[in-house]
């Protein structure tokens, strides 16, 4: 029977302390899902099935300032849905 690889649980503060971090190192502006993927091992979906949606990752970390509802508002073509 093949191994079924681990996969490490992580608190909430695990994830956020993870998003201040990558946040510490990028340049001031918004802050977008595909900048914290490709620079962390933690999964961003795992980030978004705890927290509900990406703006709620960024106001947890104490980042909701950095979240774009402009790029949402074009993305999603609807606003306060909470993407």
């Amino acid at each position: 029977m093949p191994r079924v690889p681990f996969v490490r649980a992580y608190e909430d503060e695990d994830l956020i302390a993870e998003v201040r971090r990558i946040a510490a190192r990028l340049p001031e502006g918004p802050i977008t899902e595909r900048q914290v993927a490709d620079r962390t091992e933690v999964s961003v979906h795992r980030m978004l099935r705890r927290f509900g949606s990406w703006r709620e990752v960024l106001v947890r970390a104490g980042l909701g300032d950095r979240h774009s509802a402009d790029r949402c508002r074009r993305r999603c073509g609807r606003s306060g849905h909470g993407c």
